[in-house]
Parts: structure tokens; C-alpha cells; sequence
């Protein structure tokens, strides 16, 4: 995963999480050919497990097959959530059994069997639209160098702290040939769950672009369309979180 990438791509994402494996599986599936970038070197350290709910589970047993063993947390399912408001005062939420895995473990699993080039401990510093093409300009961290890559689409995943896009609605998607997934365009469900709508948005990335790059559409505009109800679903959690918070608006 540390060779030096090529220099022209149908598609670059940025960052290696769920968001940045599905967009990758689902282009690699079309024969095109992808470069995941990862500031970080992989496995990611991440200290928290994740949550598997059905919509997760569907998708990665369709794309990538069983979760294996190793990226599971014992328990290996959880039976529901406890919401504290106080020190004193909590309610459970119950939900049928849902696997529990660590999202280090996970993450890279996904990754490794996304089915594109890998370069990890390589950030993204700029890029440059040139319409037909986009220019990145990238620092690799373990040869401190600079890596200029070409592309037709740029999938990008990054974090974005203090927004409101999720509790307002004000999402973003991205501009032109770039696209931006899972959180960094807004979506993150009002419990904290991410993963199903990271896969579900790197899987519509895909999608359009596969049919940008085969028929020359508005790749932004059909993304558009088909986050309509995924769009919808996350606002409607951040609302459901405030009235059980008994706030109007839940902070971030």
C-alpha cells in the first residue's frame, strides 16, 4: 500500500473509510481504474467499534461477503442503546440484535478488498478543476514528497467538524467532478450510526460517475437525485434526537 501511485486515474478518492471503500468497490466492479488516498497509514487506529445495523449488513455481504471473525467486538451483538440526559436519568432503546465490530479492523477489511490501489500515508493539498480533468497535488509523508495526480473525478472524505449540514438540511454534495460522501457532505445519523449512510453515498458516487464517465451526464446532478431519501432519513434522525432530548435543535 506504500508504492508510488501512477499518475492518471479515472477516479481518486480521499480517505480510506466505509464511504471511501464503497465508492471504490462499486467503480473497480466497472473495470475503472482507482486510487484510494490515505493521510494516515493503514489500519487506521480508531478507538471506537461500530454498529452493523440490516442496511450496513446488506451492502457489505453483497459487495465484499461475511464480516470476518477478527473485526468483531465481544459481545459480538448489541440488543439496544441507553441515551443518558443526566448523571441520574437515562432511557434504553431496545432494537434486535445488531453486530458490534471495531471499526480499525472493519475499515481495513473493506479497504483491502475494494478492489483499487491503496496509498496510505499520502494527504491531498490541493487540486485544480480543469474541467475535462482535475489536477491533485499530494505530500507523501513517508518519502516527504510531492505527488502531482491526474484524474476525471475526485471523491472526497473528509471530517468536518462543528457543522450543521445534518440537523439543517443544508447538505453539501460537491461541485463539478467532485463529490463528497458520508460525513463530509452532511450525512451522519442523530445516534451517532454512520456507516450505512457512508456506504450507501460511496455506492451512489459510484454509480454516477460510472455513468458520467460512460456518457458524458451531470455526474452532480444524479447524485443529487438519488440522496433525495437518504438526505431525508438523516434530517428525520436529528429530528427524532432533539424530541428526546427535549431540545429544539441537538447540538453537534
Amino acid at each position: 500500500m506504500g508504492n508510488m501511485p501512477k499518475k492518471n486515474y479515472d477516479v481518486v478518492i480521499v480517505g480510506a473509510g466505509p464511504s471511501g471503500a464503497a465508492a471504490a468497490r462499486g467503480l473497480a466492479n466497472e473495470r475503472l481504474e482507482v486510487l484510494i488516498l490515505e493521510k494516515k497509514k493503514l489500519p487506521r487506529y480508531k478507538m471506537c467499534s461500530g454498529i452493523i445495523f440490516k442496511k450496513s449488513q446488506d451492502i457489505t455481504e453483497r459487495l465484499w461477503g461475511k464480516i470476518p471473525d477478527s473485526a468483531y467486538v465481544t459481545p459480538k451483538l448489541l440488543k439496544g442503546v441507553r441515551l443518558w440526559s443526566d448523571n441520574k436519568h437515562f432511557s434504553d432503546w431496545p432494537f434486535n440484535s445488531a453486530p458490534n465490530v471495531w471499526r480499525s479492523e472493519y475499515d481495513y477489511w473493506l479497504i483491502k478488498n475494494s478492489g483499487a490501489e491503496v496509498k496510505d500515508c499520502c494527504s491531498l493539498k490541493g487540486f485544480k478543476d480543469y474541467g475535462n480533468y482535475i489536477m491533485l497535488e499530494c505530500h507523501d509523508t513517508r518519502n516527504n514528497e510531492t505527488i502531482n495526480i491526474r484524474c476525471k473525478y475526485l471523491v472526497r472524505k473528509t471530517g468536518c467538524m462543528g457543522n450543521d449540514m445534518c440537523t439543517s438540511g443544508r447538505f453539501y454534495l460537491g461541485k463539478g467532478k467532485v463529490l463528497l460522501v458520508g460525513e463530509a457532505a452532511g450525512f451522519l445519523n442523530a445516534f451517532g450510526e454512520g456507516i450505512s449512510c457512508a456506504l450507501s453515498t460511496g455506492l451512489f458516487a459510484a454509480e454516477v460517475i460510472t455513468k458520467g464517465i460512460k456518457s458524458g451526464n451531470d455526474a452532480l446532478a444524479i447524485y443529487t437525485e438519488l440522496t433525495k431519501l437518504e438526505r431525508r432519513q438523516t434530517k428525520m434522525s436529528w429530528k427524532l434526537g432533539a424530541k428526546i432530548a427535549g431540545r429544539d435543535l441537538m447540538p453537534i
